[in-house]
């Protein structure tokens, strides 16, 4: 079945303008931070803008349907070109379809638990602020200044208070677990969990994937493999969910 071209265009002026208000929507509430860093958020911001530009343009700009109508011939040519805009709906249909927080437990079996710090090729290595105290440290804090002491012995006995998810990993004995976060680096499509390992007498009691703030202080590592961040604890509290779960590098 024939399409006519100013029908094409208005169903182009509207994919473009339900995209726009999709992403306007995402900046309610902080959702953009569940699937963008908040380095990109302006970014999106202006993507949002210029789909209804597009959306405008396309709708009011009458020359191409003027010049179809002179030549004789209002039709499209190809019927199964408004297709592909339906292509352009599939990852808003899916998102409204499972509302469901863009990360998973799965991801972390994937990956593994990172030990280094997530960054973007070519970007440099970030740096912590001289008045942020240990116990301010974040996972991603730890694991970042780990990597750049050449004898991170000199953290051993430093107050750590970190919030994350719990993980039992094999190998590790039943007096220890990770507590992990996941690092998002650009989008959701680089997820990657970044974790310390926690040394805590009740930790096989923990549940799985259960957000804990865990308090305590660095243990002296074993520098015969890669030196990692590793928490003796004091106190290991159970937390509810938080509003914004990643760690922006």
């Amino acid at each position: 079945m024939m399409m006519r071209i100013r029908t094409y265009r208005t169903l182009q002026a509207l994919t473009l303008a339900i995209l726009g208000f999709y992403l306007l929507d995402k900046f309610g509430g902080d959702v953009i931070q569940l699937y963008i860093n908040p380095h990109f958020i302006l970014l999106t911001l202006l993507v949002a803008l210029l789909f209804f530009i597009l959306a405008q343009r396309i709708l009011f700009n009458g020359r191409d349907e003027q010049a179809e109508g002179a030549s004789g011939s209002s039709f499209m040519r190809s019927p199964q070109a408004p297709l592909g805009l339906l292509v352009l709906l599939i990852p808003l249909a899916l998102d409204l379809a499972y509302q469901a927080l863009p990360y998973q437990a799965r991801y972390l079996y994937v990956a593994g638990i990172n030990q280094a710090i997530p960054l973007s090729p070519g970007a440099a290595s970030p740096t912590l602020s001289p008045t942020l105290k240990s116990d301010q440290y974040s996972i991603l804090d730890w694991v970042q200044v780990f990597n750049k002491v050449q004898d991170p012995r000199i953290f051993n006995g430093e107050a750590a208070s970190v919030v994350g998810l719990v993980d039992h990993p094999r190998g590790v004995g039943q007096n220890s677990f990770y507590v992990f976060q996941f690092a998002l680096t650009n989008s959701v499509a680089d997820l990657q969990p970044v974790g310390v390992q926690v040394d805590w007498p009740q930790s096989a009691s923990l549940p799985e994937n259960q957000w804990v703030q865990v308090a305590g202080v660095i243990v002296s590592p074993d520098l015969s493999h890669p030196a990692t961040p590793r928490i003796q604890a004091q106190s290991v509290r159970l937390m509810p969910d938080p509003d914004v779960p990643y760690l922006f590098p």
